[in-house]
């Protein structure tokens, strides 16, 4: 699948735009809490964040019905190292 970033983003930016509840507490990317916080154990200098959206190409049969896959991705030299998906996969 083909990914596209959207934006960079900070750690306090990333947490700010993707809050959520986790029982009574509102956690940064709620249920998904825990992947958030080995996300971000990950990070190193030099690294970046990217918001991100991944869809499948618009000629394969999969893209009339497909719900992209958004969310924060770790990017090390060009390459994604962790992800934490917010919306579909």
């Amino acid at each position: 699948m083909a990914k596209q970033w959207l934006k960079r983003l900070t750690v306090e930016q990333a947490e700010a735009d993707n809050s959520g509840e986790t029982g009574s507490n509102v956690v940064p990317f709620g249920v998904k809490n825990s992947e958030w916080v080995r996300l971000v154990s990950k990070i190193r200098d030099g690294d970046q964040l990217y918001a991100y959206r991944e869809s499948p190409p618009r000629h394969s049969r999969a893209f009339k019905n497909a719900i992209p896959s958004e969310g924060v991705a770790l990017v090390r030299d060009g390459d994604v190292v962790a992800q934490v998906a917010t919306r579909g996969r």
